[in-house]
C-alpha cells in the first residue's frame, strides 16, 4: 500500500511539472511570436510610409513648403 501510494506521489509531482514546463515553454513561443510579428508589422508600415513620401516627393518638388501637407508645425 505504502509503495502504491509513493508512486501516485511521484507520477503527481511529475505530472505537474511536465504541466509547468509546458506552461512556461508555451507562453516563451507565444511572447517571441507576438513580438517578431510586431517587429513585420513594424517594418511594413515604415516601408509603406517612405513609399508615400516617396510619391509626394516626386510629385511635388516643393512639397515641404505646401501648407496642406504640413502634419506637425512647430
Amino acid at each position: 500500500m505504502h509503495i502504491l501510494k509513493n508512486k501516485f506521489i511521484f507520477n503527481l509531482f511529475v505530472s505537474i511539472v511536465s504541466l509547468v514546463i509546458s506552461i512556461c515553454l508555451s507562453y516563451s513561443i507565444s511572447t517571441s511570436q507576438v513580438h517578431d510579428i510586431m517587429l513585420k508589422d513594424t517594418q511594413s508600415l515604415v516601408k509603406s510610409l517612405h513609399s508615400t513620401l516617396d510619391y509626394i516627393a516626386q510629385k511635388e518638388t516643393k512639397g515641404y513648403q505646401d501648407q496642406k501637407l504640413i502634419f506637425f508645425s512647430h
